[in-house]
């Protein structure tokens, strides 16, 4: 039985800054991954990257080379004004994912949240 997909907190509102980012979440056990990301006001630049890393969940946390980019960085614009963008991650064998904030978020505004929704089938 499918309870349904597993939503966890990314980014906070009003996160802007340059090099920002989630903390990382175990995917391990999902195969289907999508970010939410929502905005607060005018985005009009700045870019959002989704990464991964192999790591076991001990230790230090993995830093700048020990994350590869998974896809192409998100324009913060396309989710200006308010607006929700759905990023389909392809389907795949994930170990720990996070978002990071790539390039600073300008225009004005801000994100107002980011949600990494997670499910087994």
């Amino acid at each position: 039985m499918n309870a349904g997909p597993r939503r966890v907190p990314l980014l906070p509102a009003g996160t802007t800054a340059d090099e920002s980012q989630s903390k990382p979440i175990d995917c391990s056990a999902y195969r289907y991954h999508t970010v939410y990301f929502r905005s607060a006001g005018t985005t009009s630049g700045g870019n959002i990257t989704i990464e991964e890393a192999d790591w076991d969940g001990l230790g230090e946390v993995p830093t700048g080379a020990g994350w590869s980019i998974i896809g192409t960085a998100t324009a913060a614009s396309t989710f200006t004004g308010g607006a929700t963008l759905a990023v389909r991650l392809p389907v795949g064998a994930y170990a720990w994912v996070r978002v990071r904030v790539s390039d600073a978020i300008t225009g004005g505004g801000s994100m107002k949240g980011g949600t990494l929704s997670l499910e087994v089938e």
